[in-house]
């Protein structure tokens, strides 16, 4: 019930967790900055595993009805302006496609219809895709 404290879930590797997103399944994966992974817990908080495909300092996430894993990441891209990159994971995490038009992506959201939602702190704007 709401307002009502569960429980925690704690993982002796996290370093920076940021955002987080459920699946269809009920898990919750977790973007961990620090550690450049993504950790996937139960809906009871019980670990079942982590992935990184390549991700640099994630910041967000969200997760489509079909297992896409939409990934934003504020990483040094060698470039003064765009600093964050929206990562596009397949269902088995493997990476399908990446965006390298953003700057300081720093929350990911999915709405009912699919589009995706960016917050970019540098602009002050969210995008919608």
């Amino acid at each position: 019930p709401c307002g009502t404290f569960a429980y925690h879930i704690t993982h002796n590797t996290f370093s920076n967790p940021w955002g987080m997103a459920f699946d269809l399944a009920g898990n919750l994966h977790v973007v961990d900055y620090s550690n450049n992974t993504v950790s996937i817990f139960t809906p009871e908080g019980k670990y079942i595993s982590q992935y990184n495909s390549q991700v640099q300092n994630p910041t967000g996430i969200a997760i489509d009805e079909e297992g896409y894993k939409f990934i934003g990441e504020y990483y040094n891209s060698n470039s003064s302006y765009n600093h964050s990159r929206l990562s596009i994971l397949g269902p088995e995490n493997n990476m399908v496609r990446t965006i390298q038009a953003f700057r300081n992506i720093y929350g990911v959201a999915m709405d009912k219809d699919g589009y995706v939602y960016i917050c970019s702190y540098i602009t002050n704007q969210v995008l919608k895709y």
